[in-house]
């Protein structure tokens, strides 16, 4: 039985009494049980907010955990952005990697060929 059906239930009994509403010991458990309910009612919201942060909670980890899957290692040095015309993987290349003339994607193997000789030593 849930707390408020339990409550409710105590509610009942104690109308159930039919107790006289001008003694003063009525009028405390009277009292008590309106707490209770009242308490009872709070309990419930703050157990639906919590739920509903909970799920708010999942849903940013899972939102993170995809984030993380699609990010690249970025070095420090990592001067240039490069996406294979292949498979659409991104990497972060420094310029040492980009001089070497070619690089295969860590994604698909594809190599990726890159012709320096139009730069302007100002472009590098």
């Amino acid at each position: 039985m849930t707390l408020a059906r339990r409550a409710a239930h105590l509610q009942g009994l104690f109308e159930g009494m039919q107790l006289d509403e001008t003694k003063k010991e009525t009028k405390i458990i009277a009292e008590i049980l309106d707490i209770l309910a009242e308490t009872t009612e709070e309990l419930q919201r703050l157990s639906n907010e919590n739920a509903a942060l909970k799920q708010a909670i999942s849903n940013t980890d899972t939102f993170l955990d995809d984030s993380d899957e699609e990010d690249v290692d970025i070095d420090d040095g990592a001067d240039y952005q490069v996406i294979c015309p292949t498979c659409g993987e991104i990497m972060y290349l420094d310029y040492a990697t980009i001089e070497l003339g070619s690089v295969d994607c860590k994604n698909c193997g594809e190599l990726l060929e890159f012709d320096l000789s139009d730069l302007e030593e100002e472009d590098i």
